[in-house]
């Protein structure tokens, strides 16, 4: 598993940390399927990630996942 926080990539193997309104973003770049636990104070972001898993199976509709998210203070930024 790896995440980006600014500008740089790093490899994480068991913790990771991102400030507030830190733009931030992880990727499997294993051909393995990995699975990870995500803790964030305040609680609340439960709700995003259930507003997510009730989009339709298929190629993720980003607008949606945009519009979700907005609903919860996030912000999708492009790649």
């Amino acid at each position: 598993m790896v995440e980006r926080l600014k500008s740089s990539w790093r490899t994480i193997f068991s913790v990771s940390r991102a400030d507030p309104d830190q733009p931030h973003t992880f990727r499997n770049i294993s051909e393995i399927r990995s699975r990870f636990l995500v803790r964030t104070t305040p609680s609340g972001i439960e709700a995003f990630y259930r507003g997510l898993n009730a989009l339709p199976a298929g190629p993720p509709d980003v607008a949606q996942a945009i519009a979700i998210a907005s609903e919860y203070g996030i912000e999708i930024l492009p790649p």
